[in-house]
């Protein structure tokens, strides 16, 4: 059963959309706050919050991330953070943001968040405080009855070329948002909701979430095994994204599940999903729109219908490769030449100007996060039987 914390507001219509831009201007103006630079190593707060510097107290003082973010709780309007290459282990109690921040790390491959024992989520965004999160990783935190393991977001949060990797809570594995949220250019993987909802990450009460050009992948629930929508009042809009693989626990732990929403409000364009949804359709029900351009396998239950939507594909149709590193801030799924989701045969959506590479995209933009370029190795399977996956059934069934 899901705990959690109810909030009544509502953000207005058009936030949404205000979310990246905003915070893009964040990342712009980042030179006109205090900076700090912070050590990769330690835990200790800042000696002096508000006083113009980033020092633990000691003989030998450091500025640690605690120390850089009370330092920047304590000096009004933005300031900046620079992390180098490195992992950080976060204490008790997790990290408060109560001002307006920017955190750049030095590459989700590079820059790791984690925590220093279980039960610890690293972040927790305060009611209507706007912070920009990019280029790191935030990997193995959370865990208990946490909801929420790695980010509890009650503000306006930008996570950008960030990398959230096997997190953990009762609900909710990696986020849990109740305020405006974007994620972009973004992965999340091997997140876990161990009692409850939303493997990666959820939408509660009043909470609106914008999602481009990631990649969601391997995550797992009880139901909702990436993204799932709490309350009637909750807002998603997804686009040009991959969901491959993420799992329910129940009632099988093998259901492949995508998105839950019961209720609430779902918008999606240009997705690529294995993988099943639950809009509760027998129940309240959610409302879901599209412009179209999205492809789904097995089933077609995550899609309404709009132009260019293709559902019941097989794998072979889709011809993905697995998650790996093929260029870009974060780990991505690459469709083959081959793919349905390359080049679609008919697709008015508009997309963004490049993928989760931050390359361009061209033609008729391909389906999901990634936009395959020229130079790009073949993926997908050797062999559309499956010849390397050892399933020796599969063999039998095919014509030499």
């Amino acid at each position: 059963m899901l705990r959690i914390r109810p909030s009544r507001r509502r953000v207005q219509p058009g936030t949404l959309a205000l979310v990246i831009s905003a915070a893009a201007t964040l990342i712009a103006t980042a030179s006109h706050g205090a900076e700090f630079a912070v050590v990769p190593s330690g835990d200790q707060g800042d000696s002096n919050p508000g006083n113009g510097f980033c020092a633990t107290p000691g003989m030998i003082a450091t500025c640690t991330l605690r120390a850089a973010i009370e330092e920047s709780n304590a000096l009004p309007g933005l300031d900046t953070i620079h992390i180098g290459a490195g992992t950080i282990a976060v204490g008790s109690p997790a990290l408060q943001i109560t001002d307006t921040l920017n955190i750049f790390g030095a590459g989700a491959r590079s820059t790791v968040l984690t925590t220093s024992t279980p039960g610890l989520r690293v972040f927790v965004v305060a009611s209507e405080v706007m912070v920009s999160i990019v280029d790191l990783a935030i990997r193995g935190s959370g865990g208990g009855d946490l909801i929420g393991g790695a980010i509890y977001n009650d503000g306006f949060l930008l996570l950008a070329a960030t990398w959230l990797d096997r997190n953990s809570a009762q609900s909710c594995g990696a986020v849990y948002n109740t305020r405006a949220m974007a994620v972009h250019r973004s992965t999340l993987t091997h997140n876990r909701a161990e009692a409850g909802a939303g493997g990666a990450l959820c939408i509660g009460i009043g909470g609106n979430i914008v999602v481009s050009n990631s990649t969601f992948y391997g995550n797992a629930a009880e139901d909702g095994g990436a993204i799932a929508l709490l309350h009637s009042t909750s807002d998603l809009d997804l686009s040009s994204s991959t969901l491959v693989d993420n799992v329910d626990s129940e009632p099988l732990p093998s259901d492949t599940s995508a998105i839950l929403a019961g209720e609430g409000s779902v918008h999606i364009d240009k997705t690529l999903i294995v993988g099943r949804c639950d809009y509760g359709i027998e129940l309240r029900g959610a409302t879901v729109t599209s412009d179209g351009g999205n492809l789904q396998s097995p089933d077609a239950d995550c899609l309404v219908a709009a132009p260019g939507d293709i559902g019941g594909l097989t794998r072979a149709d889709l011809h993905l490769g697995t998650l790996g590193d093929y260029g870009g801030p974060v780990p991505t799924i690459l469709p083959g030449t081959q793919s349905l989701a390359v080049e679609p045969p008919l697709s008015m959506v508009t997309c963004s100007p490049t993928d989760a590479r931050g390359l361009p995209r061209v033609g008729r933009c391909d389906v999901g996060a990634v936009e395959r370029q020229p130079g790009d190795p073949e993926s997908g399977p050797m062999f559309e039987d499956g010849f390397e996956s050892g399933d020796t059934a599969a063999w039998s069934q095919t014509v030499p």
